[in-house]
């Protein structure tokens, strides 16, 4: 069974100022390298006024269960499909793992009293007898240490929107 983690945050700007954000090219690339991917691109595989798929490909420095491995990089991508009329973005991740290492998620933008809120749940289920159950909670915990590092970049890039 998948663990899961969530969180939300209330951004002072309209749901389609955030969606805007959240779906730009430019932001995806600057949150991977907040979090130190040494590099990453977005790949825009079908966009029409309901719906936007994108890929984010990122290359990082190989992780193991001992941290990370400056000696070898990794590859790895995002896919997210966006029902842009309900601001909904389910993403699945590909590792470089395959079918032994699973997560996906799930963004959402809803109105909130200061403007708008992100809330995003992520899954994550390793299928790795005797270490699975482990190493969920390492990438779960991972995620919500970056969090605030996720928040703070995409209040920068807000920022730099409305400017």
């Amino acid at each position: 069974m998948a663990k899961s983690v969530e969180h939300s945050r209330d951004y002072p700007v309209s749901v389609d100022v955030l969606l805007r954000a959240v779906t730009d090219p430019e932001y995806q690339v600057l949150r991977e390298k907040s979090h130190g991917a040494l590099e990453a691109s977005v790949k825009e595989l079908e966009r029409s006024d309901a719906r936007l798929v994108y890929e984010v490909h990122v290359t990082n420095y190989a992780r193991g269960m001992t941290g990370i491995d400056k000696s070898k990089t990794e590859d790895s991508h995002a896919t997210y499909t966006w029902d842009l009329e309900a601001r909904r973005g389910d993403w699945t991740y590909t590792t470089p793992h395959g079918d032994r290492v699973k997560v996906w998620g799930t963004l959402q933008i809803s109105e909130s009293r200061v403007g708008s809120r992100l809330s995003n749940k992520l899954n994550a289920e390793v299928k790795i007898p005797l270490m699975g159950r482990r190493i969920e909670k390492m990438i779960l915990k991972g995620v919500s240490d970056g969090q605030p590092t996720f928040e703070k970049t995409l209040q920068d890039f807000i920022a730099k929107l409305d400017a």
